[in-house]
Protein backbone atom coordinates (compact mmCIF):
# COMPACT_ATOMS: atom_id res chain seq x y z
CA UNK A 1 0.00 0.00 0.00
CA UNK A 2 1.64 3.39 -1.07
CA UNK A 3 -0.98 5.85 1.31
CA UNK A 4 -2.98 5.14 4.16
CA UNK A 5 -5.90 7.61 5.46
CA UNK A 6 -5.58 7.36 9.77
CA UNK A 7 -8.91 8.80 11.42
CA UNK A 8 -8.90 9.67 14.91
CA UNK A 9 -11.34 13.12 15.25
CA UNK A 10 -11.97 13.25 19.15
CA UNK A 11 -10.45 14.13 22.19
CA UNK A 12 -6.26 14.94 22.96
CA UNK A 13 -5.87 11.58 24.88
CA UNK A 14 -7.67 9.58 22.72
CA UNK A 15 -5.05 10.39 19.85
CA UNK A 16 -2.49 10.28 21.59
CA UNK A 17 -3.01 6.68 21.75
CA UNK A 18 -3.40 5.70 18.71
CA UNK A 19 -1.10 7.50 16.74
CA UNK A 20 1.75 4.82 17.40
CA UNK A 21 -0.04 1.92 15.56
CA UNK A 22 1.53 4.00 12.59
CA UNK A 23 4.54 2.40 13.17
CA UNK A 24 3.29 -0.73 11.58
CA UNK A 25 3.67 1.19 7.99
CA UNK A 26 7.04 1.86 8.17
CA UNK A 27 7.46 1.92 3.90
CA UNK A 28 3.90 3.52 3.64
CA UNK A 29 2.76 7.27 3.63
CA UNK A 30 0.80 8.02 6.27
CA UNK A 31 -2.02 10.60 6.56
CA UNK A 32 -3.48 11.67 9.49
CA UNK A 33 -7.03 12.90 10.00
CA UNK A 34 -7.84 14.64 13.01
CA UNK A 35 -10.21 17.24 14.79
CA UNK A 36 -9.73 20.61 14.98
CA UNK A 37 -7.50 21.65 18.09
CA UNK A 38 -5.76 18.75 18.55
CA UNK A 39 -3.24 19.27 15.49
CA UNK A 40 -0.26 20.19 18.06
CA UNK A 41 0.04 16.26 18.54
CA UNK A 42 0.69 15.10 15.43
CA UNK A 43 2.76 18.33 15.09
CA UNK A 44 4.97 18.06 18.09
CA UNK A 45 5.42 14.11 18.01
CA UNK A 46 8.60 12.18 17.40
CA UNK A 47 8.83 12.23 14.57
CA UNK A 48 6.18 13.96 13.41
CA UNK A 49 3.14 13.01 12.03
CA UNK A 50 1.12 14.17 8.69
CA UNK A 51 -1.84 15.56 9.56
CA UNK A 52 -5.02 17.44 8.38
CA UNK A 53 -7.30 18.98 11.15
CA UNK A 54 -10.82 18.96 10.17
CA UNK A 55 -14.20 20.15 12.62
CA UNK A 56 -16.04 17.71 14.04
CA UNK A 57 -19.29 19.51 13.30
CA UNK A 58 -21.24 18.34 9.72
CA UNK A 59 -21.89 20.92 7.43
CA UNK A 60 -22.57 20.11 3.56
CA UNK A 61 -19.48 22.66 2.64
CA UNK A 62 -17.30 20.10 4.97
CA UNK A 63 -18.26 17.43 3.92
CA UNK A 64 -17.10 18.14 -0.12
CA UNK A 65 -14.06 19.13 1.03
CA UNK A 66 -13.18 15.85 3.10
CA UNK A 67 -14.37 14.19 0.45
CA UNK A 68 -12.93 15.79 -2.08
CA UNK A 69 -9.64 15.75 0.00
CA UNK A 70 -9.63 11.83 0.31
CA UNK A 71 -10.92 11.90 -4.13
CA UNK A 72 -7.71 13.62 -4.55
CA UNK A 73 -5.27 11.88 -2.40
CA UNK A 74 -6.80 8.30 -4.18
CA UNK A 75 -5.33 6.45 -0.48
CA UNK A 76 -5.09 2.58 -0.77
CA UNK A 77 -6.95 2.38 2.94
CA UNK A 78 -8.91 4.24 5.21
CA UNK A 79 -8.27 3.14 9.02
CA UNK A 80 -11.34 4.99 11.19
CA UNK A 81 -10.39 4.47 14.84
CA UNK A 82 -13.01 6.98 16.01
CA UNK A 83 -14.89 9.91 13.33
CA UNK A 84 -18.67 11.31 12.98
CA UNK A 85 -20.63 9.06 10.47
CA UNK A 86 -20.30 11.32 7.69
CA UNK A 87 -16.62 10.56 7.68
CA UNK A 88 -17.33 7.07 7.32
CA UNK A 89 -20.21 7.94 3.99
CA UNK A 90 -17.53 10.56 2.32
CA UNK A 91 -15.06 7.41 2.16
CA UNK A 92 -17.65 4.89 0.64
CA UNK A 93 -18.77 7.55 -1.76
CA UNK A 94 -15.23 8.41 -2.35
CA UNK A 95 -14.57 4.76 -3.09
CA UNK A 96 -11.82 3.90 -0.65
CA UNK A 97 -10.41 0.86 -1.71
CA UNK A 98 -10.05 -1.12 1.97
CA UNK A 99 -12.36 0.64 4.71
CA UNK A 100 -11.51 -0.52 7.72
CA UNK A 101 -13.59 0.46 10.96
CA UNK A 102 -15.21 -0.97 13.79
CA UNK A 103 -18.68 -2.75 13.43
CA UNK A 104 -21.31 -1.17 15.79
CA UNK A 105 -23.64 0.77 14.28
CA UNK A 106 -26.18 -0.65 11.27
CA UNK A 107 -24.82 1.73 9.43
CA UNK A 108 -21.02 0.56 9.74
CA UNK A 109 -21.99 -2.64 8.05
CA UNK A 110 -21.97 -0.79 4.76
CA UNK A 111 -19.60 1.85 5.46
CA UNK A 112 -16.83 -0.61 6.34
CA UNK A 113 -15.91 -3.02 3.83
CA UNK A 114 -13.20 -4.27 6.13
CA UNK A 115 -15.36 -3.93 9.28
CA UNK A 116 -14.06 -5.76 12.35
CA UNK A 117 -16.23 -6.82 15.81
CA UNK A 118 -14.81 -5.15 19.09
CA UNK A 119 -16.40 -5.02 22.30
CA UNK A 120 -14.72 -2.05 23.51
CA UNK A 121 -17.38 -1.34 26.00
CA UNK A 122 -16.13 -4.62 27.90
CA UNK A 123 -12.59 -2.74 28.35
CA UNK A 124 -10.23 -6.07 28.73
CA UNK A 125 -7.38 -4.56 26.81
CA UNK A 126 -6.09 -0.73 26.37
CA UNK A 127 -7.54 1.61 23.96
CA UNK A 128 -3.83 1.30 21.74
CA UNK A 129 -4.32 -2.53 22.09
CA UNK A 130 -8.37 -2.27 20.28
CA UNK A 131 -6.37 0.46 17.87
CA UNK A 132 -3.76 -2.01 16.92
CA UNK A 133 -6.32 -5.08 16.43
CA UNK A 134 -8.29 -3.08 14.12
CA UNK A 135 -4.95 -2.68 11.81
CA UNK A 136 -3.81 -6.56 12.48
CA UNK A 137 -6.79 -7.56 11.76
CA UNK A 138 -8.46 -5.43 8.75
CA UNK A 139 -5.32 -4.80 6.85
CA UNK A 140 -4.08 -8.35 7.35
CA UNK A 141 -0.61 -6.08 8.56
CA UNK A 142 1.32 -7.98 10.86
CA UNK A 143 3.97 -6.23 13.03
CA UNK A 144 4.06 -5.30 17.02
CA UNK A 145 2.11 -5.91 19.47
CA UNK A 146 0.81 -3.78 22.31
CA UNK A 147 3.74 -5.02 24.27
CA UNK A 148 6.26 -4.29 22.00
CA UNK A 149 5.05 -1.19 20.17
CA UNK A 150 7.01 1.61 20.75
CA UNK A 151 4.67 4.41 22.41
CA UNK A 152 4.44 7.84 21.67
CA UNK A 153 7.09 10.51 22.66
CA UNK A 154 6.36 14.27 22.40
CA UNK A 155 8.42 17.33 21.85
CA UNK A 156 7.94 20.00 23.61
CA UNK A 157 8.23 23.03 21.69
CA UNK A 158 10.06 26.60 22.83
CA UNK A 159 8.76 28.61 25.21
CA UNK A 160 10.02 31.32 28.12
CA UNK A 161 6.94 30.27 30.61
CA UNK A 162 9.24 29.07 33.38
CA UNK A 163 10.22 32.45 33.71
CA UNK A 164 7.34 34.09 33.54
CA UNK A 165 6.57 31.96 36.34
CA UNK A 166 9.52 32.05 38.30
CA UNK A 167 9.88 28.76 37.87
CA UNK A 168 13.76 29.07 36.77
CA UNK A 169 17.16 29.44 39.30
CA UNK A 170 20.34 29.84 38.27
CA UNK A 171 18.70 29.42 34.40
CA UNK A 172 18.12 25.80 35.97
CA UNK A 173 14.73 24.25 36.63
CA UNK A 174 13.23 24.66 40.17
CA UNK A 175 12.03 21.67 41.83
CA UNK A 176 8.03 21.90 41.45
CA UNK A 177 4.74 19.26 40.43
CA UNK A 178 2.14 19.49 38.55
CA UNK A 179 -1.69 19.35 40.05
CA UNK A 180 -4.35 19.07 37.16
CA UNK A 181 -7.12 18.36 39.30
CA UNK A 182 -9.94 19.25 36.78
CA UNK A 183 -11.13 16.97 33.63
CA UNK A 184 -13.93 17.46 31.20
CA UNK A 185 -16.51 14.94 33.21
CA UNK A 186 -16.18 11.74 30.97
CA UNK A 187 -15.24 9.77 34.12
CA UNK A 188 -15.28 9.75 37.79
CA UNK A 189 -12.72 11.99 39.42
CA UNK A 190 -11.03 12.97 43.19
CA UNK A 191 -13.50 15.53 44.85
CA UNK A 192 -11.74 19.44 45.50
CA UNK A 193 -11.31 18.35 49.56
CA UNK A 194 -8.79 15.49 48.35
CA UNK A 195 -6.76 17.16 46.09
CA UNK A 196 -6.80 20.49 48.76
CA UNK A 197 -5.78 17.56 51.24
CA UNK A 198 -2.96 16.44 49.53
CA UNK A 199 -1.61 19.70 47.89
CA UNK A 200 -1.46 21.29 51.98
CA UNK A 201 0.39 17.41 52.69
CA UNK A 202 3.17 18.67 50.28
CA UNK A 203 6.04 20.12 51.34
CA UNK A 204 6.06 23.81 51.44
CA UNK A 205 9.86 24.31 50.12
CA UNK A 206 8.30 22.49 46.49
CA UNK A 207 6.41 24.46 43.97
CA UNK A 208 2.93 23.77 43.07
CA UNK A 209 1.73 24.51 39.86
CA UNK A 210 -1.89 24.26 39.03
CA UNK A 211 -2.83 24.14 35.79
CA UNK A 212 -6.28 24.35 34.27
CA UNK A 213 -8.54 25.32 31.11
CA UNK A 214 -12.20 26.54 31.45
CA UNK A 215 -13.62 23.40 31.67
CA UNK A 216 -11.72 22.50 34.56
CA UNK A 217 -13.17 25.70 36.86
CA UNK A 218 -15.66 23.03 38.57
CA UNK A 219 -12.33 21.88 40.21
CA UNK A 220 -10.01 24.70 39.92
CA UNK A 221 -11.94 27.46 41.16
CA UNK A 222 -12.52 26.46 44.51
CA UNK A 223 -9.50 24.74 45.19
CA UNK A 224 -8.40 28.19 44.78
CA UNK A 225 -10.62 29.85 46.95
CA UNK A 226 -9.69 27.03 49.57
CA UNK A 227 -5.72 27.30 49.43
CA UNK A 228 -5.41 30.79 48.04
CA UNK A 229 -3.13 31.98 51.11
CA UNK A 230 -0.20 29.15 50.26
CA UNK A 231 2.89 31.49 48.62
CA UNK A 232 4.29 28.16 47.37
CA UNK A 233 1.20 27.82 44.77
CA UNK A 234 1.61 29.24 41.48
CA UNK A 235 -2.06 29.11 39.94
CA UNK A 236 -1.45 28.77 36.33
CA UNK A 237 -4.90 27.60 34.97
CA UNK A 238 -6.32 29.41 32.37
CA UNK A 239 -3.04 31.19 31.60
CA UNK A 240 -1.18 28.57 29.33
CA UNK A 241 -1.11 28.22 25.63
CA UNK A 242 -0.44 24.82 24.47
CA UNK A 243 3.58 25.67 24.17
CA UNK A 244 3.63 26.90 27.59
CA UNK A 245 1.80 23.89 29.02
CA UNK A 246 4.11 21.41 27.45
CA UNK A 247 7.04 23.04 28.21
CA UNK A 248 6.03 23.03 31.88
CA UNK A 249 4.69 19.73 31.93
CA UNK A 250 8.13 18.36 30.36
CA UNK A 251 9.94 19.85 33.53
CA UNK A 252 8.01 18.89 36.29
CA UNK A 253 8.98 16.87 38.50
CA UNK A 254 6.02 14.49 38.51
CA UNK A 255 2.00 15.26 37.51
CA UNK A 256 -0.73 14.54 39.05
CA UNK A 257 -4.01 14.16 37.15
CA UNK A 258 -7.24 12.26 36.46
CA UNK A 259 -8.24 10.85 32.98
CA UNK A 260 -7.71 13.29 31.10
CA UNK A 261 -5.55 14.42 28.27
CA UNK A 262 -3.09 16.23 30.10
CA UNK A 263 -1.94 12.56 31.83
CA UNK A 264 -1.46 11.37 28.47
CA UNK A 265 0.45 14.60 27.40
CA UNK A 266 2.80 14.55 30.39
CA UNK A 267 3.23 11.01 30.12
CA UNK A 268 4.27 10.91 26.06
CA UNK A 269 6.68 13.84 27.53
CA UNK A 270 8.47 11.40 29.63
CA UNK A 271 7.79 12.94 32.73
CA UNK A 272 6.10 10.69 35.67
CA UNK A 273 2.36 10.49 36.03
CA UNK A 274 0.19 9.88 38.92
CA UNK A 275 -3.58 9.19 37.49
CA UNK A 276 -6.38 9.16 39.48
CA UNK A 277 -9.14 7.06 37.84
CA UNK A 278 -12.72 5.57 37.89
CA UNK A 279 -13.08 2.23 38.80
CA UNK A 280 -15.93 1.89 36.10
CA UNK A 281 -15.29 -0.78 33.36
CA UNK A 282 -14.80 1.61 30.68
CA UNK A 283 -12.79 4.21 32.36
CA UNK A 284 -10.35 2.19 34.33
CA UNK A 285 -6.65 2.54 33.34
CA UNK A 286 -6.84 -1.01 31.94
CA UNK A 287 -8.39 0.75 28.87
CA UNK A 288 -7.42 4.47 29.13
CA UNK A 289 -4.26 4.25 31.35
CA UNK A 290 -1.82 6.77 30.51
CA UNK A 291 1.94 5.39 28.58
CA UNK A 292 5.03 6.45 29.21
CA UNK A 293 8.24 5.06 31.15
CA UNK A 294 6.83 6.15 35.18
CA UNK A 295 3.26 5.65 35.26
CA UNK A 296 1.11 5.30 38.36
CA UNK A 297 -2.40 5.28 38.91
CA UNK A 298 -5.21 4.98 41.96
CA UNK A 299 -8.19 3.49 41.39
CA UNK A 300 -10.66 2.85 44.59
CA UNK A 301 -10.83 -0.83 45.63
CA UNK A 302 -14.39 -1.38 45.24
CA UNK A 303 -17.25 -3.93 42.97
CA UNK A 304 -17.37 -2.65 39.82
CA UNK A 305 -21.32 -4.77 40.18
CA UNK A 306 -24.18 -2.51 40.31
CA UNK A 307 -24.24 1.17 40.53
CA UNK A 308 -21.32 2.81 40.96
CA UNK A 309 -21.60 6.60 41.96
CA UNK A 310 -18.75 9.24 42.86
CA UNK A 311 -18.67 9.01 45.99
CA UNK A 312 -16.46 5.54 45.71
CA UNK A 313 -13.74 7.99 45.06
CA UNK A 314 -13.05 9.01 48.32
CA UNK A 315 -11.59 5.26 48.90
CA UNK A 316 -8.17 6.68 47.04
CA UNK A 317 -6.40 7.72 50.14
CA UNK A 318 -4.63 10.57 50.49
CA UNK A 319 -1.38 9.67 52.16
CA UNK A 320 -1.27 6.85 49.24
CA UNK A 321 -1.07 8.86 46.56
CA UNK A 322 0.98 10.95 48.68
CA UNK A 323 3.75 8.58 48.92
CA UNK A 324 3.60 8.02 44.86
CA UNK A 325 4.35 12.07 44.41
CA UNK A 326 7.19 11.49 47.16
CA UNK A 327 9.60 9.53 45.08
CA UNK A 328 10.13 11.86 43.10
CA UNK A 329 11.30 15.22 44.54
Amino acid sequence: MKTVLMIRMDKIGDLIVTLPVDRLFLDTHILWFVAEGVGFVPQNSLPPRNYVAFSKTFSWKLFWMFYSTVRTLKPDAAVVFQAPFWVGLALFLARVPKRVGVLSKFSSFFIFNKGIRQKRSQSYQHELAYNLDLIHQGLQKPGYNFASLPKLTLNAPESQILTTLGLLEFNTSQAYVVIHPGMAGSALNWTIEKYAELIQRLPTNLKIVVTGTAMDRAWTLPLFKKLKHLPHIIWAQEKLHLNDLMTVLKNAKVVLAPSTGVIHIAASLGTPVVGIYSPRTVETPVRWGPLGTSVETFVPAVSTHGQIDASVMNFIKTEDVFQALKKYF
